[in-house]
């Protein structure tokens, strides 16, 4: 039995790495009644780990989610590498990060009595501590005044209360306007 307990960067073919990603999406939908849509997989970041015969892929797949491009995170088991036909998933989430800037901004209006416009997150500076038993994302988001054009940042400190229970018990701890 062949085991390499580490992931590893591939370059797989278009076709292989649409199989992937049009599977993640389709066994994500039929799971869990969802409606999104394949839009595609970045090349250059799918990760491979081989355990005894399996295969298993993370990657980023591109999905249309109520007309949004939005990126979630797949992990698919591929049973016989190279047939393209045994395909198990084992996880499929959104990413976190749009979800995170949405709260800090409607979080923060409800506590100002602001009109802040939520217009996006710099997915790349999402950093997480853990503290205790709960974990603290510190990122920039990105906010438009009612009627300006432009963005400007924010930095924000949340804190999930209850980390990997999916349940969405946060709080905004910090939000300041970057200088």
């Amino acid at each position: 039995m062949t085991t390499d307990s580490s992931y590893q960067n591939v370059r797989l073919s278009e076709g292989l790495r649409n199989a992937l990603g049009e599977f993640a999406v389709g066994a994500y939908n039929s799971q869990c009644g969802g409606h999104l849509q394949y839009h595609g997989v970045e090349g250059s970041s799918i990760m491979r780990q081989r355990i005894g015969t399996d295969h298993r892929y993370r990657f980023p797949v591109y999905v249309n989610e109520d007309g949004d491009i939005v990126t979630y995170q797949a992990l698919v088991v591929d049973r016989q590498p190279g047939t393209n036909s045994n395909y198990g998933i084992v996880k499929l989430k959104p990413n976190q990060a749009k979800k995170f800037g949405r709260f800090v901004v409607d979080e923060h209006n409800k506590k100002n009595s602001t009109s802040l416009i939520y217009d996006s997150i710099d997915e790349a500076s999402v950093k997480r501590e853990r503290c205790g038993t709960d974990d603290r994302y510190r990122f920039t988001v990105y906010v438009k005044q009612a009627g300006a054009r432009e963005a400007v940042p924010y930095e924000a400190l949340l804190k999930d209360k209850q980390p990997g229970s999916n349940s969405g018990n946060f709080e905004l701890r910090s939000f300041k306007r970057k200088v």
